[in-house]
């Protein structure tokens, strides 16, 4: 585990190997692919691939769209991108994504997900956003627990996209 800045963590070469979860906190990313470009620019051989990395929390940053998440994390499962400032996430370059968790942004809609992470993507946390609507989440058939609290979804009974996740045990829907 390791918490600290990125810049801090790309002089880190010899960890890149052996890290399990990577927080960055209070990061002035504005975009994930900057994670990408600050590790290769600090290793000769490039761009790292963190294989055994599993967890990454870019919590209470500046990121603002997720439209190609960095190759390096691909075998990343757990990811914590809460109190940032995003409006658009895609996701369709991860195939296992377990848990994701994009509380507290600026998303006006669900995020789009590869066809493999419909299958594996149990845990979603999409509370404190602006999401009018659930279009995409039917897709979603492996979740097992859906956080909706606090955003704009007015006619709760309208929404038939929760009626295909017959998986889900779980569903917080309040102040809505």
């Amino acid at each position: 585990f390791i918490g600290c800045s990125v810049e801090s963590v790309s002089k880190l070469t010899f960890l890149h190997d052996q890290i399990i979860k990577l927080s960055l906190f209070k990061s002035n990313l504005k975009d994930l692919k900057d994670i990408d470009k600050v590790f290769h620019s600090a290793t000769d051989s490039g761009s790292r691939n963190w294989e055994i990395l599993k967890t990454l929390e870019v919590v209470n940053g500046n990121i603002l769209n997720i439209n190609k998440f960095p190759v390096c994390f691909e075998s990343v499962g757990n990811i914590d991108l809460r109190n940032n400032s995003i409006v658009a996430a895609d996701f369709t370059d991860f195939k296992r994504i377990f848990s994701l968790n994009l509380s507290c942004n600026n998303l006006l809609s669900v995020p789009t997900f590869y066809s493999l992470a419909k299958t594996t993507l149990t845990v979603l946390v999409l509370s404190n956003n602006q999401l009018k609507n659930l279009r995409g989440i039917e897709y979603l058939e492996s979740l097992k627990i859906l956080y909706l609290c606090d955003n704009f979804l007015l006619n709760i009974e309208n929404m038939t996209e929760l009626n295909a996740l017959s998986s889900l045990t779980e569903l917080k829907l309040s102040r809505n």
